[in-house]
């Protein structure tokens, strides 16, 4: 290799450093795994936003024998596709569940 080539490869190297990967999608293989580009990822390695672990009621209703009606969104499961967002060398954020309409 060159000194320009060498020079080129630091270059690249130090900008990847500076401009973090954008969102990906990933697939959950269980309720706080998930799989991005082949890459396992394990609970230790992804921070979630607390509605995706709990069940969130988005439609509260009481019945007339005091049960609960209410419609909820549930935690996340094996299958489910989410945004997630690089944020160090081993640690991602959950954004989100996505959906197709």
């Amino acid at each position: 290799m060159s000194a320009f080539e060498d020079l080129i490869g630091i270059m690249q190297e130090e900008g990847e450093k500076n401009n973090p990967t954008g969102t990906q999608l990933g697939v959950m293989t269980g309720p706080n795994t998930c799989d991005v580009d082949g890459l396992s990822l394990m609970a230790e390695d992804l921070f979630f936003a607390e509605h995706l672990i709990h069940p969130v009621a988005f439609k509260v209703k009481i019945n007339e024998d005091g049960t609960d009606g209410s419609e909820y969104l549930e935690p996340l499961k094996k299958g489910d596709i989410v945004a997630v967002k690089k944020i160090s060398d081993s640690q991602y954020l959950v954004l989100g569940k996505m959906v197709s309409l």
